[in-house]
């Protein structure tokens, strides 16, 4: 199977404060060929969910620190 990375844009400090509401921005890619990943499951365990866009980028809602989980069909991460 194959591997997918996550690239994260979002200031990880916001992430760390509790009980704040933070955006998450990233994109999400093939790990050998690095193409984008559109249409990938992005889920704040506990919280919001959403999925990339065609380009493999996605804004995540997130409240205090915690993990993420990203999910595509045919990968595995």
């Amino acid at each position: 199977m194959k591997q997918i990375y996550v690239t994260f844009i979002g200031i990880f400090i916001s992430l760390s404060m509790m009980a704040q509401s933070s955006q998450l921005k990233g994109k999400v890619f093939d790990g050998v060929d690095e193409h984008p990943l559109a249409n990938a499951h992005v889920q704040f365990i506990g919280g919001n969910v959403t999925t990339t866009d065609s380009n493999g980028e996605f804004t995540l809602l997130c409240n205090g620190a915690g993990t993420i989980s990203v999910t595509f069909v045919g990968y595995r991460s």
